[in-house]
This record gives structure tokens, C-alpha cells and sequence, in this order.
């Protein structure tokens, strides 16, 4: 039984056909050609002018070389100006030792303001001892505080009152029937009488 194939391309016609499946071109009566009639071709003989072409196969997806490439490219990028990921910073030693400079002055003059606060009220305090119109026999300060003694010519009803009222103790004692003393926190005053005249002595111990 003959067949029909295509002048062009030499693909198998199917009967009643007009295009040629392989190649597309338009079959006619003159064109096809009956392969009975034709001289057997060589499988190895290329055919001209055959519109088909061989492709090449190609890769679809990009292999692990190019996956690592791909990584690689992109770690030198972020290298050469990219967007690394921050990094920790150092503090600069001088900055840090300026730091501690500064703390240390700042105890320091934080300590002179609060001795001369404390000075201050100690002297405030003792000075609103001395009993009004007093004469300032001794008036001592050490470490472990301030002593002063005082002589008045005012009685020494007067005078306990007045000490009572301002230092209000938190307790008295009566040594003799002219002696008196008077403590509260850290002050103790000691009020006597002698050849008419009363005599005051103001203890006032350093607050710890």
C-alpha cells in the first residue's frame, strides 16, 4: 500500500489532509508525494529545507552551583555596600574613662554641698539655743560636735522656761534644787545658778 508524504518535509499525509502536521505546509495534488513512487531516502541524509529544527534541551530551574553562585554574589554585595546586618558598636575608651571622670566629680561636689548644708543647720541649731541676751563664755566645736556655755543674769525659773518651751525635752532632770538638765536627740543643756547669776551649758553632739 503506498503512502502520501509531504514534498517539504517528507512527513507521513493523512488522507483528505491540506496542511502537513510536521511542518505546516499546504498539501496540494502536485505537492504530495507517494512514497511507492519516490526512491527510499537515507535515515542518516538531512533533508533541506525542513522548517523544523532540533532543539537543544535546556535547563528549567538553576542547579545547587548556581543556587551557591547566587549566595555568594549576594554576600559580596552586602560586603561592598549592601545592607549588612547591624553590628555592635564599641565605646571608645575615652569616652568611657570621661564617663567615670565626670561621675567622680559629681560625688565629690555633691559631698562639700551636703557637709556645708549640714555645718550650716548645725550652726542654725545651736545658735537657736543661746538664750536671748546671754554672754558667750566658751563655744567649742570638734569632731564629735559643739559645746557652749552661757551666763545670763536672768533667774533660773526664766531661764528653764525658755529652754523647755524651745528645746522641749525629752527629758529633765534636777540635779539640786538650782541645777537643772534638759536632753533631747542630740542636745543636752545644763542650767545652774551661782552668786546670782545663771549659767547655761549646750552639748550638741554630732548627728550619725
Amino acid at each position: 500500500m503506498s503512502t502520501i508524504r509531504c514534498s517539504a518535509c517528507s512527513a507521513e499525509l493523512f488522507p483528505g489532509a491540506n496542511f502537513c502536521r510536521q511542518c505546516g505546509a499546504p498539501v496540494t495534488s502536485g505537492s504530495a508525494v507517494i512514497t511507492s513512487e519516490e526512491p527510499t531516502r537515507n535515515l542518516n541524509e538531512r533533508i533541506e529545507g525542513v522548517a523544523t529544527q532540533r532543539l537543544d534541551p535546556r535547563a528549567t530551574s538553576p542547579g545547587p552551583g548556581s543556587l551557591k553562585n547566587s549566595v555568594g554574589n549576594s554576600a559580596a554585595a552586602v560586603s561592598l555596600g549592601g545592607h549588612a546586618p547591624p553590628s555592635r558598636r564599641k565605646i571608645p575608651m575615652a569616652l568611657l574613662v570621661g564617663g567615670v571622670v565626670l561621675a567622680i566629680i559629681i560625688a565629690i561636689i555633691s559631698s562639700v554641698a551636703f557637709v556645708r548644708i549640714r555645718s550650716h543647720s548645725h550652726t542654725t541649731d545651736s545658735a537657736a539655743l543661746i538664750y536671748p541676751g546671754a554672754q558667750t563664755v566658751v563655744d567649742m566645736t570638734s569632731d564629735e560636735g559643739r559645746a557652749i556655755q552661757l551666763q545670763t543674769g536672768d533667774s533660773l525659773d526664766r531661764v528653764l522656761a525658755w529652754y523647755e518651751g524651745t528645746l522641749k525635752p525629752t527629758k529633765t532632770m534636777r540635779l539640786t534644787s538650782t541645777s537643772f538638765v534638759l536632753r533631747n536627740q542630740n542636745v543636752t543643756a545644763t542650767i545652774a545658778t551661782e552668786d546670782n547669776k545663771t549659767n547655761i551649758l549646750i552639748k550638741q553632739s554630732v548627728t550619725p
